[in-house]
């Protein structure tokens, strides 16, 4: 445990490789390949995961 503990955060997106993943049919995977990514980042900071935040970006809305 830390004596001063602190709040870690970190944030990723699939991409470009969103592309990939809808030609080969497997667009679903793309928020576990995001989550795996944060998780990732947290565990080398030695971080212990408390909430997953998520977001939705797009090009335009219709």
């Amino acid at each position: 445990g830390y004596e001063k503990p602190v709040l870690v955060a970190c944030t990723d997106g699939v991409g470009t490789k969103l592309r990939l993943l809808i030609d080969r049919g497997l667009a679903r995977t793309a928020g576990k390949d995001a989550a795996a990514m944060c998780l990732n980042d947290l565990a080398t900071c030695g971080a212990q995961p408390l909430f997953m935040l998520d977001y939705l970006a797009v090009g335009k809305l219709d």
